[in-house]
């Protein structure tokens, strides 16, 4: 079963997938509804097969999927979907895991092969990412350990930062931007998220550059998710 909006196509595209045979879809309905009314184009996708949700994202643009699942049975199922969109996008569309799965002490995301999962997926993130057309984009563990590293392939730095990956997030900043990340980490947590920080990182190779992050918490563990933009 399909669903489509487009109340305006400037606004960013986002493709919903709820899997075949998931039987919860109440909440990536009213996420669906709640995209559109910020102007943003969705298209729902009901109990789509996976070999025909690749086809859509071959033939169609999108800017980022989610795709949500409420039980630990549908985790392969979504894995199937997951690499049907990388593989249909050519690896270049985000896609996002959420649902009621999500509340429990399980690696959603290692098991499935998204790019983010988060236990609590409102429209923010998602508008987001579509709003901040990021530079770089930062997945980082509770421990402030780098979990996944995406760049704008256009980015000139794009493949100086493939390093990233697996590195505490500290050790590629200035001991300014060490203190100033965790007062806003501090915010964060606290509730008063999603915050603003502008942070320079500084690397083994002597060179740094500024970028301005939205960063956002998405899970119960202390993730977060950091968007930034280059400043120089």
């Amino acid at each position: 079963w399909t669903s489509n909006a487009a109340p305006d196509p400037a606004g960013g595209s986002v493709l919903v997938v709820i899997p075949e045979g998931e039987q919860h879809s109440f909440g990536a309905v009213l996420m669906a509804g709640q995209l559109r009314r910020q102007g943003i184009s969705v298209r729902l996708e009901i109990g789509t097969p996976a070999r025909t949700l690749r086809r859509t994202v071959h033939e169609a643009s999108f800017d980022c999927a989610m795709i949500s699942i409420a039980c630990e049975e549908k985790l392969d199922p979504c894995r199937e979907v997951v690499s049907a969109l990388k593989d249909g996008a050519d690896g270049r569309l985000w896609v996002a895991v959420g649902g009621a799965l999500l509340e429990r002490p399980l690696d959603v995301r290692g098991r499935t092969g998204a790019d983010i999962a988060t236990s609590d997926p409102t429209p923010d993130v998602l508008t987001e990412i579509l709003a901040t057309t990021a530079d770089i984009t930062l997945l980082v563990g509770p421990t402030r350990r780098i979990v996944s590293v995406l760049v704008n392939p256009s980015h000139r730095a794009f493949a100086q930062l493939n390093d990233w990956e697996g590195q505490m997030l500290p050790d590629i900043l200035t001991d300014e931007s060490r203190r100033k990340l965790e007062l806003r980490l501090s915010d964060l947590m606290a509730g008063r998220g999603p915050v603003i920080a502008e942070l320079n990182h500084g690397t083994l190779q002597s060179w740094d550059f500024p970028v301005r992050y939205a960063i956002h918490r998405i899970g119960p563990d202390g993730s977060s998710l950091m968007l930034g933009r280059d400043l120089r």
